[in-house]
């Protein structure tokens, strides 16, 4: 079997779980397929985990940051959103000169799972929608490397049989 073969399968199998598991619980699926993109997108391995942990809680962080600030601390509307966000996306841009956070991609996709989380749950709280947004994120980068590891474990067995 070729080692692609092999990781279609097992990515296949641990989808399956994975949608059961996380829907049953209430984590957001899409939130963690996320996650889970980022990890293989940072290189996957313990690198991916490096890349897109604390890129993706920092898109977070930034993210609610960038809300509180435009709607409770400024008060404003779509414009004021809008100077927000683009004030976000220069700090988010400039603080990968700290190497810790240095995955640009990763930094995004947990920005916009944030906005994302906001709109599929506009009646929580700011607070409840971070929590929800870096559980799922998470969650998905943890399967990202499950996926990684199964597949490093099974794939020299498989590999040409």
């Amino acid at each position: 079997m070729k080692t692609i073969l092999v990781l279609a399968v097992i990515v296949s199998v641990v989808c399956v779980g994975w949608t059961y598991a996380f829907i049953t619980l209430g984590i957001p699926l899409w939130a963690s397929f996320l996650g889970a993109a980022s990890y293989f997108a940072g290189g996957g391995n313990k690198t991916g985990l490096l890349k897109a942990l604390p890129s993706g809680l920092l898109g977070i962080v930034v993210a609610l940051g960038t809300v509180f600030l435009a709607t409770k601390v400024l008060a404003g509307g779509l414009l004021t959103l809008s100077l927000v966000v683009g004030v976000a996306g220069f700090i988010v841009i400039t603080i990968t000169r700290i190497g810790f956070f240095d995955f640009i991609p990763g930094t995004f996709v947990g920005y916009a799972t944030t906005f994302a989380i906001m709109a599929a749950f506009p009646t929580s709280s700011l607070s409840e929608q971070g929590i929800k947004a870096a559980i799922g994120l998470v969650a998905g980068i943890a399967v990202g490397y499950l996926i990684h590891v199964v597949n490093s474990a099974l794939s020299p067995r498989l590999v040409g049989k």
